[in-house]
């Protein structure tokens, strides 16, 4: 399936995703308890001007940006502004689809060391992402897990629906 990516372009899909993700962020948002909304919301703080992007490279998608404010936005394409943004003001990362085939394959040490030396050169953007996602971090992996569960509960029907393979 990751080798259709390199023809197909699913910039109509991530748009698609767009309008879909402020309503779902405001559900899952409330279902928080507070520690993890404190979390949340010094992650992505109301009218947040953190911007972030993912590029598949070897693909005909264009990059993706996320707003990490609240409400969330996503963009697709020449609207999102990469050109224009230096690269002290966007954090990003860029993939190609052997990349997230070894994402794909598992989270064992080899796959994870192998994605990492791969993305040596990306290293200072992944410290920056990594420093904007410290207050996450922090809350552990019982809690990121919980995290998951009250996001992918309520849309596990659609979920399924959109990763469906045809």
């Amino acid at each position: 399936m990751l080798s259709r990516l390199k023809v197909v372009d699913v910039s109509p899909l991530v748009r698609l995703g767009a309008r879909i993700a402020p309503e779902v962020f405001d559900i899952w948002l409330r279902s928080l308890d507070p520690r993890q909304r404190r979390a949340v919301d010094s992650v992505m703080p109301a009218g947040g001007k953190k911007r972030l992007y993912f590029h598949l490279v070897d693909t005909p998608t264009p990059p993706i940006v996320i707003d990490m404010g609240q409400p969330i936005r996503i963009v697709v394409g020449p609207e999102c502004g990469l050109e224009e943004n230096t690269p002290q003001k966007m954090r990003g990362v860029r993939l190609t689809t052997d990349d997230l085939q070894l994402l794909v394959r598992g989270r064992g040490w080899g796959n994870v060391l192998r994605l990492l030396w791969r993305l040596r050169s990306q290293a200072p953007s992944l410290a920056g992402i990594t420093w904007i996602l410290v207050p996450l971090l922090r809350l552990g992996p019982s809690q990121l897990k919980d995290m998951g569960s009250k996001l992918t509960s309520r849309w596990k029907p659609l979920l399924d629906l959109l990763t469906q393979p045809r």
